[in-house]
């Protein structure tokens, strides 16, 4: 919605720049103003300038307070000094259009002066680049921006500081904060879509904008104006705009539409903002929702004081030959990015298409028609006249116009020859639903690679082969042959969109959602992506407002660091990514082989990986589809600030079940705190517990007095302090289901934290009556609980500082320690020893010694206690061959053992290089610290249990390098020894195995090596210090 208006005044703007206008839009100018030509309108309200060259029909609300012609920005521009890597906002660029989303959820998008730095460098950003015409503002989460953040004045307040941006001798320093356009001197118009509370800076950040959006449940208002502290600016705005009333606050759905003010009702569509703002309803058909856009865009130069409100209740009138031009200017907005013809093709072509039983193009034909596709459908096939109803084309080149997409469904051997024709005749997208390609033999390998040069070589983007297509219930779109439309009759829209390699696991899903009555937007399978793979798609609907859950099935990727960059995006814009890893066994790894083509990754590393990017990792596609469907029940950024669940049942069983499963989930089900006991004490039944879980008992729905006080104890326990979470468990209930359903979600409604109900037997309809509210309905407790445990692991990963970091240090000359030859063998312990040292990490004292006089000096010098360790690159496991001896307390001792080592070696047949005589280093835990190079996702750094605890407890985590030591620090803290014995470790301890793994990460990232294990095991944590006692290192 936003952005075709932001996009129609870009494209004004680059005519205006110009003296050019299309044809199209020609026809909307009047007042023999000249096309592209710029002028600014006085009326009796506030002064605004109009686009003369779509003149009244096509004029954005941008008002200002003086007139003035678009600045021209003649100064060269640097595109690298473009804000990146933002904290607290997203900062980012689309064409002619600047995004700016204030990014502080937690504390709904409240400033502080880091936010304030962050905006005024998007501001500054906006003014000087001269290929952004417009901006948009917008926060995430549930509010707009919520002001300033008083916590943390708070904590500056406490210690008699300053904060930043009001201390003079911090580089933050500007009063009051610096944060809005006009402090950056920002000439150009702006754009604030507010979808939740704007209040005190937020609302006037909003004002500062030209043209204003409103949800229906958003609001704005200021607190300031009941203590008389409203700035005079703030004043000045809010009477010249007429949008609020001193002291009050104003909801979405009541704001006026004031001077350059609309309001929303929060869904994607211009076409019903538009009709809203004519007064005349949402638009539904494409003629009257062109005339709404007209409307919606004509009002500022078309407004004359009360001329204008009489003007707005008349149909506009359109001339029949603008629509077209209003249409390609409406076309501009690209929901999907640069794969927007393929996810939301305009028109189809359907290659192959018959009306012969059995042929996947005739099929896929009737699916357009029977969905009610939006637009225009051309079957090809030289040996038809006609397939289905609808005229049939000869060939691509006798189409009335070029088609967004190609369904190419013809057999594996013709597709090549018809991806040319469609590059020779500039189609934009294709679908290849062929088999017989990269998961076949060896011809049909050499028949992707060839297909994958075709696509490499042009700017065609193909989905496939070996897929089932795609769907996109939005629009009707149905590019794909899956038997589950055949089932039904409409599809359900939903929030969740899946991409799979898998296209029988993508449409089972799909399947399923649409059962649940919740649907899919999306559903891709990208099958063997010759050319686009899952990180492409990613991308795309992450540029989709309407998705607000991506669903992916992987076996092996094609593009893992592509897949790494779209799983970071996915965690900077906040939206969830549910992950079914294929391929993890070594035989499940082989029929990945076969069935996509591709070997299956590491599985652990899968794990780091999508952990590090707070995606939530699953097991099955039930398990998928279930954690997708509950997130999508959320508000954006609505997600549980801990692991404490409250629990409500109708049966005390099921409460205790579902604590012993909560706890399997890591999650805390702490007692309810006094003061809500006593709430509910007089309106529960005699019966019932108020502890944690809470037992409602049957009666509390069977009794009629019972049952009148039941919204009253589920809206006290979901707001019940000290839990993050509220699981409701229903059973049955007959007639009285639907009474209880529409309970819950009064309540759900109503919750800032995440609510899920499970209803064990619901009764029919049940299911179907709280789907239409957009909620997910569990019919197994335990399956609820696992959903809120990937919850509570998704929110607390959000937050983790687990990140790759820049080195910052000159790579580690391994070649001065490791020959450069020696690119495959195990390096010692002793050259391990320099190795560690030299990179500044610290190691136990020890020296080598080859013979049993050396290694009794070796001995002395180090200091008793020592541990004596053979040395030999043909065994690495010694503590298993008896080649280990610790507490030795003399010389004497030192040499018998020596000579011990020496027997033990002849016995194996196997050459004594030396023995490494160490002074013990006592430490009351011992770790393992370990890094090796991934093939697709390349360093990886490991900590875990160590000693001889490793391969029993195997307590390992993983993470790519280097990582610093917060992200360090966190790393360990996912350990489940830690998590379960949190005394284990002081946190001076932790502190310092942090520090260590820092500095290892950094070490191992540096490896030149193609192939090689760096490891420390054990590393000894002692009362004050660390020290590796033993490490290996193994190349190739």
């Amino acid at each position: 919605m936003l952005e075709v208006l932001a996009r129609l005044a870009a494209l004004q703007l680059q005519h205006s720049s110009s003296g050019r206008v299309p044809e199209g839009l020609r026809q909307l100018v009047r007042d023999g103003n000249r096309p592209g030509h710029l002028a600014p309108v006085t009326h009796r309200g506030p002064e605004c300038w109009r686009l003369a060259a779509m003149s009244r029909g096509l004029a954005m609300h941008l008002a200002t307070r003086r007139s003035f012609a678009m600045p021209r920005y003649e100064s060269p521009y640097d595109p690298s000094t473009m804000p990146k890597n933002l904290e607290h906002v997203i900062y980012e660029k689309k064409g002619h259009v600047a995004y700016v989303t204030i990014n502080r959820p937690e504390v709904r998008n409240a400033l502080h002066s880091y936010a304030y730095a962050e905006l005024r460098s998007c501001w500054r950003d906006i003014g000087l680049d001269p290929n952004i015409y417009v901006g948009i503002v917008t926060g995430t989460g549930e509010a707009f921006c919520a002001g300033r953040d008083v916590k943390f004045l708070a904590s500056y307040q406490a210690q008699g500081k300053r904060t930043p941006h009001e201390d003079p001798n911090n580089p933050l320093f500007h009063w009051g904060g610096g944060g809005q356009p006009s402090d950056a001197n920002l000439e150009k118009p702006l754009i604030a879509a507010i979808n939740g509370l704007a209040v005190g800076v937020g609302l006037s950040l909003a004002l500062q904008c030209q043209l204003r959006v409103m949800a229906e449940t958003a609001w704005i208002g200021d607190t300031h104006t009941h203590h008389r502290r409203l700035s005079h600016t703030l004043q000045r705005q809010i009477h010249r705009r007429r949008v609020l009333p001193p002291g009050h606050r104003q909801q979405g759905g009541a704001a006026r539409e004031a001077d350059g003010h609309l309001r929303g009702d929060g869904g994607d569509d211009l076409r019903q903002l538009a009709a809203r703002r004519a007064g005349r309803g949402p638009a539904v058909q494409t003629g009257g929702g062109l005339r709404a856009v007209a409307r919606v865009l004509r009002a500022s130069a078309r407004s004359r004081g009360r001329r204008d409100r009489r003007w707005r209740r008349r149909p506009a009138r359109v001339p029949r030959e603008a629509q077209a031009g209003v249409e390609d200017a409406l076309s501009m907005a690209e929901p999907f990015g640069e794969l927007t013809p393929l996810l939301a093709p305009r028109s189809v072509a359907v290659i192959g298409a018959s009306d012969r039983a059995g042929n996947l193009g005739g099929l896929a034909v009737d699916f357009l028609k029977k969905f009610g596709f939006r637009g225009a459908v051309w079957p090809v096939n030289a040996g038809r006249a006609t397939v289905a109803g609808l005229p049939c084309f000869p060939s691509l080149a006798e189409l009335p116009a070029v088609p967004d997409m190609a369904i190419i469904a013809v057999p594996a051997e013709s597709v090549l020859a018809v991806v040319q024709h469609c590059i020779a005749g500039a189609v934009p997208s294709a679908v290849v639903w062929a088999g017989g390609f990269a998961e076949g033999d060896e011809s049909g390998r050499v028949r992707q690679q060839q297909l994958a040069d075709l696509c490499r070589s042009s700017s065609l983007k193909l989905c496939g082969p070996n897929c089932i297509g795609i769907i996109n219930t939005a629009i009707g779109l149905t590019a794909s042959f899956s038997s589950l439309m055949t089932e039904i009759d409409r599809f359900t829209p939903g929030r969740v969109s899946m991409v799979s390699q898998s296209g029988g696991i993508a449409v089972n899903a799909h399947a399923r959602a649409q059962q649940l009555g919740l649907g899919f937007r999306l559903t891709i399978s990208c099958g063997n992506e010759a050319a686009l793979g899952i990180p492409d798609f990613m991308r795309a609907l992450l540029e989709d407002d309407g998705t607000r859950v991506i669903a992916v099935y992987a076996e092996a990727m094609s593009d893992p660091q592509g897949f790494v960059e779209a799983l970071a995006e996915a965690r900077r814009r906040r939206k969830p990514v549910v992950v079914l890893k294929g391929g993890a066994t070594e035989a499940s790894g082989r029929a990945a082989l076969a069935h996509t083509g591709r070997l299956a990754g590491s599985d652990r590393t899968y794990d780091a990986i999508l952990r590090e990017f707070a995606a939530i990792r699953v097991f099955s596609p039930e398990e998928m589809l279930e954690v997708a469907l509950q997130l999508a029940s959320l508000e954006h950024g609505q997600l549980p600030a801990g692991n404490r669940v409250l629990l409500s049942s109708f049966g005390g069983g099921s409460g205790v079940i579902a604590t012993d499963q909560c706890a399997r989930e890591g999650l805390v089900v702490p007692p309810l705190d006094a003061p809500t006991r006593e709430q509910l004490a007089p309106i529960l039944t005699p019966l019932a517990s108020s502890m944690n879980p809470v037992d409602l008992t049957p009666g509390s729905m069977t009794n009629p007095k019972n049952r009148e006080n039941l919204p009253r104890v589920l809206e006290i326990l979901a707001h019940a302090p000290g839990t993050d979470q509220y699981l409701c468990f229903a059973s049955g209930f007959g007639a009285l289901a639907p009474a209880f359903a529409d309970m819950f979600e009064t309540v759900r409604q109503g919750s800032s934290k995440p609510v899920g109900i499970s209803w064990l037997s619901p009764p029919d309809g049940v299911i179907q009556r709280l789907a239409a509210n957009g909620v997910m309905v569990f019919t197994e407790h335990g399956r609820l609980i696992r959903a809120a445990g990937h919850l509570a692991r998704h929110a607390a990963d959000l937050q983790s500082r687990i990140r790759v970091v820049p080195l910052g240090r000159p790579p580690f000359p391994w070649h001065d320690f490791v020959p450069a030859n020696d690119d495959a063998g195990v390096v010692t312990e002793d050259a391990m020893a320099r190795i560690l040292a030299a990179a500044g990490l610290k190691v136990a004292l020890g020296r080598v010694a080859r013979t049993a006089d050396e290694a009794v000096q070796a001995a002395e010098r180090v200091g008793f206690k020592v541990a004596m360790k053979a040395l030999s690159p043909e065994i690495t496991h010694r503590a298993a061959v008896g080649l280990v001896a610790l507490d030795i307390e003399t010389g004497d001792a030192v040499a018998q053992t020596f000579r011990a080592f020496q027997a033990r070696f002849a016995d194996l047949g196997v050459k004594l290089d030396g023995v490494w005589v160490q002074r013990m280093f006592r430490g009351s835990v011992e770790l393992l610290v370990t890094a090796f190079r991934d093939q697709e996702f390349g360093v990886v750094v490991g900590c875990g249990m160590g000693g001889g605890m490793t391969e029993i407890i195997d307590d390992v985590v993983f993470t790519r390098a280097p990582i610093d030591p917060d992200g360090a620090y966190n790393l360990l803290q996912r350990l489940r020894t830690v998590r379960r014995l949190p005394a284990m470790l002081s946190r001076g301890q932790v502190l310092e195995v942090a520090d260590f793994l820092a500095d290892f990460s950094a070490l191992a990232a540096t490896a030149p090596w193609k192939s090689f294990t760096l490891e420390v095991n054990p590393l000894k944590v002692g009362e004050q210090d660390v020290a590796a006692v033993d490490g290996l290192l193994i190349v190739g």
